[in-house]
């Protein structure tokens, strides 16, 4: 249900649209922040609300598959909650032979709730 209020600002805007307040330079930047974030990683993953068995299988399926897509920049996202996902998703990656880095993330990419992950080179 659309209150007065609301459908005044509504009427108001399309009699006027000058007074919507709009900005084009934060569009700017979060077209820039967009480009700058692909730039961050190849591929993302994201396991939230899974198991840790259906987790690893989807790690290490994604591995095998970002290999074959010569996507070398993984970001898994295992998020926050408890620690248990965040702890074996980072030991399962630190035994991989696949695995060349592994590498914590800033908060804009989900800080301690992710994990970068870079495969090594096929040859």
């Amino acid at each position: 249900m659309v209150t007065l209020e609301e459908r005044e600002l509504f009427l108001k805007a399309v009699q006027d649209p000058s007074s919507i307040p709009y900005k084009l330079e934060s569009v700017f930047e979060t077209k820039q922040a967009r480009k700058h974030k692909s730039r961050d990683y190849d591929f993302k993953l994201d396991l939230h609300g899974l198991t840790v068995e259906k987790a690893e299988a989807r790690v290490k399926a994604c591995l095998i598959r970002c290999l074959g897509l010569n996507k070398r920049r993984i970001l898994i996202i295992h998020g926050k909650g408890q620690g248990i996902l965040r702890y074996e998703i980072r030991a399962l990656l630190a035994n991989s032979d696949l695995v060349a880095q592994i590498q914590d993330v800033p908060a804009k990419l989900g800080g301690d709730g992710a994990v970068l992950v870079v495969l090594k080179r096929v040859s």
